[in-house]
Parts: C-alpha cells; structure tokens; sequence
C-alpha cells in the first residue's frame, strides 16, 4: 500500500510541477518511476506488451524433440527417398518451418486486449504524431505534415489501428503499430528490436546417415569441431578502477546512445561499451545521480524521440535549471543528394532516411531545450563510412561530406571526425578511438577538466593514434552555438 501512494504522489507532483495530465503515463511514467524508484521497487518495466510471463524458448524442446521424429525414416518411405529428405539443408528448413510455427501459436496466445491509445500534440520538425498508450508505453507516427490535419480531425472515430507481435528478449511484444485511415496506412516507428535468427538457438546433431542399420547417428554440437578465429587482446584498463568523486552533479543529465547490433547494416564495433562505459565514468567521476543517466542500447527511432521527449520534460520540470550530457555511438549516414546528416537507428536503412533522426533535427530539439548547458559527444562519422573498412551507403562507394549544422541554444558539441573522415575504433581497448581518449581524460583529470582542455586533448590524441593505428586521419573537431562561442573552453562537464 506504501508504495502504490508513492506512485499516487508521484504522479501528483508530475502534474502539479508540469502540468502533464495524469491519463498522459507511458513516458511521464517512467520518468516519475526512476526519480521515485525508491518508493516502489516492485513495480515492473512498462513497455510494449513485456508483461508474458512465459519466454518463448518453452519451445525449444519441443523443436528438437520434432526435428528428431522428423529424422526418423518412415515406414512407407523408402531409402533412397529417406536419405534425400534428411540432409543438413532440409533440416535447417525444416527447423525454420517449426520455428515460425512455434512463434506463431506463442504470440496469437499472448495478445494484449486492453490497450487504450490517446494521441499527443504533432511535431512539425520530425512529422511525427507521439501516441501515449495508457500503462504501456509512448509511439511515435510518421505523418506527412499535409496529412496531419485530416489524421488529428479522424483519429477518434475514422482511424483503424493494428498493433504487430513479435518476440523481444525472448518474449511476446508488440514492437509497432499500423494504422489505417482509408487508403492509407502509416506504420508507428519500433521502440523494440525483435530477436534475430530464433532458430539458431535450436541444438541440431550432425547428420550421419548408416544406410546399413537405416539410422541417422548424430554428433552433439558442443562435441562439433568449431574453426578458430584470430583473437584479439584487449586492454580493459579504462574500464576498471573508475575514479569516484565527491562532486554531486544533481542537476545535470546525461541521454547516452550506444547503437552496435544494427538490424540491416554491419555493426558498430565497441558501441555498447562505449555506452556503459561513459555511463559510469558520468555516475562515478562526474558525480551524476544514477537515476540522471539514461541508457539507450540498439535504440529505434522511437526510443531516440522518446529520449528527445524525457529530456524536454525534465527540463520543463525544473525550469531550466539543469545541465544536460548528450552520448552517441553508432552509425550516421548522408543523403546523397543533399549531404544533410542523419542519426542512422538500430531498425533504419540508410535507403529509407526518413526512418533516421536528422542532425539538423537533433540539434534543434537540444537547442531548443531550457539548460544552462547542453554538451554533446558524437562518437560517428557521416560520411557513409563504418567504423572498421568499408562503407555502409554510399553507392559510389566513396566517402560523402556532409553538409554542417549549425548548432543553436548553450550547445557545445564534440565530434569524432571532420567531414569525410571515418570515426575508427581502437580495438585494442574495446572502445571507439574517440571514445577512449575522453574516457582517458576524464580518468586522469578525476573529471575536473575544462572542456577547451578536454578538447585539447582528445583532438591531439585522436589524430596521432589514428595514423599510428588505423593508418588513417580522423581529426576531431568542437563546435558550439554563438551564445557559446567565447565562454565554452572554461566551463567543465559537472556543475554544483
């Protein structure tokens, strides 16, 4: 009872400090629940349809206890038949045929009936329409600004909305939403990123035919000869022995973005340890109360817009009087016929741009936001190339440089690399090479550094490492909004 009155109160004090109606949860939620989190420790993560209790590996035996019968040979089969149906080919097809049965059955079983949906004010910028989904969670629809009048005037009575089931760390959830108004259909942007490749977590034998006994004798996988791949030695030092300071940084908030697994595109090498990492350098070193520092891992599009969402909210919440820290790792892609810059999601193709967050959008949306101080490290590059060799869209297969933009608000931002250079890992310490050298700054510094300094720093060791290493040029650059310009070198990462 205790703790269902903190959510009560709570509530209350989300409304009474912003004005936020209380039917309005998803979002505003989880913000009360992590600045209250110590008033109700049981109350679950709320998001799309998590609440099954039952994972889907439930069928995992039952699929190889099928894959074995399937094995057999049949009675009225005859052998030269038997042996052309049971080959590894067949049975990895079969696997997969059982498996999207499996999943089928699993989530028609777990549906959620009692969604109630309440549509938010539209954002020009990113033409989008949040959904806030009473107890679940928020969306986020793309619709054309010409459209939006007629989706807000139709969307009590005319607007038909579907929600789509997939498996999300192994259990039923919806990871998106259509909806439907007349001839057109306009799809939610994924706040969760499906499991891949379900069937690979099946045990397959190896298949030996005995066509003397009519057997199929198997070797268990984990007897199976696995070929070896170079290794790789990290030093983990930047990683241990964290420095903790004293400081207590109450007021500042750090959004952190480590986007690695990529659903369409080749992974960024280190991301999510960049993430993690730079997380806790901001709870220990730089004194951030842990419930300040949000972590986004393979974010969506809708996760960053959520971000963008929280992020204004608290600052609404204490008027202005906060300090932000804004963290990405992950790709960036340019449009080829414009050079705008673009923030590429977990669940994006560099094809379909309009599924990645504009620089220019970004940056307006921090700009915009009532801080003291709004400091951001851009750990990609946007010139289509990936962090290891190779590019991830340009068809030309050439490095693009990427039109600036320019920032706006008490916005500093530091940068991987310049124009069409590559933002390269070092991989002989897990992490981003840019990464690394702020994390290594702020370690000796003990986080008492001043950003011209930092700045310093990280561009002259950035730049050496990276012919030393790489045998390439990425040269960090800094930029800041006018408002900015002449005080930006002496401020520092943490604020009384």
């Amino acid at each position: 009872m205790c703790n269902f009155n903190a959510y009560v109160y709570s509530l209350l004090y989300l409304y009474v400090s912003t004005g936020v109606p209380l039917f309005h949860v998803s979002t505003n939620v989880l913000y009360v629940y992590s600045r209250f989190s110590w008033c109700f420790p049981h109350v679950p993560h709320l998001c799309f349809g998590l609440h099954v209790k039952i994972k889907f590996n439930y069928a995992k035996p039952l699929i190889e206890e099928d894959i074995k019968n399937w094995q057999k040979k049949l009675e009225f089969e005859k052998q030269s038949e038997w042996k052309k149906r049971v080959t590894a080919v067949n049975q990895n097809l079969k696997v997969k045929e059982l498996t999207k049965e499996y999943k089928s059955k699993y989530l028609n079983t777990n549906k959620r009936v009692d969604l109630r949906y309440v549509l938010a004010a539209y954002d020009p910028e990113n033409e989008t329409f949040p959904v806030y989904i009473k107890n679940v969670d928020t969306l986020f629809i793309k619709v054309p600004i010409a459209q939006a009048p007629t989706f807000k005037e139709k969307w009590k009575n005319d607007v038909k909305i579907t929600p789509n089931y997939d498996i999300v760390n192994d259990r039923a959830a919806i990871v998106s939403f259509s909806f439907k108004l007349g001839n057109n259909v306009y799809k939610s942007l994924n706040n969760y990123v499906p499991d891949q490749n379900l069937s690979a977590n099946i045990d397959l034998p190896e298949i030996i035919v005995d066509v003397a006994d009519n057997k199929v004798q198997t070797t268990p996988q984990s007897l199976q000869k696995v070929k070896t791949q170079p290794v790789t030695i990290i030093d983990r030092t930047i990683d241990k022995d964290i420095p903790v300071s004293s400081v207590n940084s109450s007021n500042t908030f750090a959004f952190i973005i480590g986007n690695e697994n990529y659903q369409n595109v080749a992974s960024v090498p280190f991301a999510v340890n960049d993430a993690k990492i730079f997380s806790e350098y901001c709870h220990k070193t730089l004194g951030l109360p842990k419930e300040n520092i949000k972590v986004y891992i393979d974010a969506t599009y809708g996760k960053i817009l959520g971000a963008l969402s929280t992020l204004k909210q608290i600052s609404q919440a204490y008027k202005g009087d906060i300090n932000v820290i804004f963290y990405y790792a992950g790709h960036g892609v340019p449009n080829e016929k414009n050079n705008e810059a673009y923030l590429l999601p977990a669940d994006a193709t560099p094809s379909m741009l309009e599924a990645c967050l504009p620089l220019s959008g970004l940056y307006s949306s921090i700009g915009s936001i009532d801080a003291k101080q709004v400091i951001v490290f851009m750990d990609a590059c946007f010139s289509g190339s990936r962090r290891e060799n190779g590019m991830i869209v340009s068809a030309r297969g050439v490095a693009i440089k990427p039109k600036k933009d320019m920032e706006t608000g008490n916005v500093v931002v530091f940068s991987a690399a310049d124009g069409s250079e590559t933002a390269y890992p070092y991989k002989e310490k897990g992490h981003g090479l840019f990464t690394y050298f702020l994390l290594k700054k702020l370690k000796e510094s003990r986080g008492n550094v001043t950003l011209g300094d930092l700045a310093d720093y990280i561009k002259t060791n950035v730049s050496q490492k990276s012919i030393v290493v790489n045998n390439k040029s990425q040269t960090p650059t800094i930029s800041s909004s006018a408002q900015m310009q002449d005080v930006w070198r002496t401020m520092k990462l943490f604020r009384k």
